[in-house]
Order: structure tokens, then C-alpha cells, then sequence
């Protein structure tokens, strides 16, 4: 039987890596590299090279490199998928991505947040610091607390954030999809993960646990340099963008 395609969208810093490092931990799931992901993808590429393992070349189109790639048939997986953010696809041929997964009726797993600015918070972050993800406490915490945002620059993050999810959920509106928010996995990881592996049709496991560690531990507020000053500059534009200043826990 063939394997059931699918892949995981989102914009980034949305809790992607934590959800598939304990998803990738099942049997019958085979997660593929950040394909399109030019930095990652490209470093993956080099390295299967090196081990003589053929890497296909994105041409044309990206549905022909996925069918090779990511989608060719791997025995004892009943489920093959790699990640997508909005931002991956650059060249033509690689933008050809979202009629393939459209057509194709590839099942999505939606990751988002449900606070863009917590989302941008996290991206200047993790730009500062180089700093992604990690196992340990050591590797994943930013080092430093303190960030001043730019507001304009955040404003601009909001509505990009918003633009660009609204675009590719209509897109692939017509496609078998699960939608998860990192709030989702930070309040009930076991449950989402168990969601997943039933969307994926795979025999679930409960144990399935994610090594990555959280690395914003406190509340935006507190590590914010000039957070009302942020606060007066986006409400001023922006007036639903007033409740993504709630007050948090850390």
C-alpha cells in the first residue's frame, strides 16, 4: 500500500522541529529534510552526496523532485512527508510546490500561532542568537533576555504573517488537513501528537515524546525592551492587534 503523502506548513518558529522530532520517532513515519529550505535543505543535500546517496535535481518542476525525493515508496512507512514554510519556495520551479500538494491532495499539517507577535518575538530571537533549537537546556535558551523591536518592522512582521497564512490556507483549502497552533503543543503536546499519527494513518503511539526543549522562558513583557513603546506604535495601526499584548504566562 502506498505510503500517505503529506507535509507540514507553517511560517516557522511555530513549533515544527518539536513536533517532528517526536513524530519522526515512529516506525512507520519517514520525515524527509527541509527541501526547499535553501540554507538547511541545500547543507542535507551536500551530505547525502558525500555518503553517495543520488540526490535529484529541482528543475522544472517541484512535484517531479517530491515524487523522487520525498514521495518514491519506502518499505515499512505507512507515511512520508517533509516540512514547508511559506517562505521556502524562492525560484519559479520551486514555487510550483503549491498547484503540486493542491492537486496531489497531500495531507496538510497546519502549524500556526495564534499570537504573530510572539511568532516575531521568537524570529528576532533565534536571528540574534543563531539559535534554533536544542536538546539541552543549554543549547536551546536564548542567552540573552533583553531585545528591543523595531515597530514598524513588527507591524509589518503582523501583517506579512497574516497575508502569507490567509494566502496558502486557500490554496490547499481543499486538501485533507489537521491545523495545530504552538499554543496547541505547548498546552497538550501528548494529545497533539497522538492527533497527528491518526491524521497520518499510522497505529498511534502515546509515548511519543519531542527531545527539544522550550526556549523563551519568560513573558514577552519582561524581556521587551520597549515594549509600550511597541505596544502605543501597533495599536495605533492595528486595533485587533491589541490582544496579542495579553499578558502571558512564562
Amino acid at each position: 500500500m502506498e505510503a500517505r503523502r503529506f507535509v507540514v506548513v507553517g511560517p516557522g518558529r511555530c513549533g515544527s522541529n518539536w513536533l517532528l522530532d517526536a513524530v519522526s520517532e515512529h516506525p512507520q513515519i519517514w520525515v524527509g529534510p527541509e527541501v526547499f529550505n535553501l540554507r538547511a535543505g541545500q547543507a542535507e543535500f551536500e551530505r547525502r552526496r558525500e555518503a553517495g546517496i543520488p540526490v535529484p535535481a529541482l528543475s522544472d518542476d517541484a512535484g517531479s523532485f517530491l515524487e523522487e525525493f520525498v514521495y518514491s515508496p519506502r518499505i515499512g512507512k505507512s507515511a512520508a512527508g517533509f516540512k514547508l514554510f511559506y517562505h521556502h519556495p524562492q525560484s519559479d520551479a520551486a514555487r510550483t510546490v503549491w498547484p503540486y500538494l493542491a492537486e496531489q491532495g497531500v495531507h496538510v499539517v497546519f502549524l500556526t500561532r495564534r499570537n504573530p507577535l510572539d511568532w516575531h518575538l521568537s524570529v528576532q530571537y533565534a536571528i540574534r542568537e543563531d539559535r534554533w533549537r536544542g536538546i539541552t537546556d543549554r543549547a536551546a535558551v536564548y542567552r540573552q533576555r533583553e531585545i528591543a523591536l523595531d515597530p514598524e518592522e513588527a507591524h509589518a512582521a503582523i501583517h506579512d504573517f497574516q497575508r502569507s497564512e490567509k494566502a496558502i490556507f486557500t490554496a490547499l483549502a481543499s486538501n485533507p488537513q489537521i491545523v495545530l497552533s504552538y499554543e496547541d503543543l505547548v498546552e497538550d503536546f501528548e494529545r497533539c501528537s497522538l492527533a497527528v499519527q491518526e491524521f497520518l494513518g499510522v497505529p498511534p503511539r502515546a509515548a511519543l515524546k519531542s527531545r527539544l526543549r522550550k526556549q523563551r522562558r519568560w513573558t514577552r513583557r519582561d524581556g521587551i525592551l520597549n515594549y509600550q513603546e511597541l505596544y502605543e506604535h501597533i495599536a495605533s495601526r492595528c486595533e485587533a492587534c491589541v490582544a496579542f499584548f495579553e499578558e502571558e504566562e512564562p
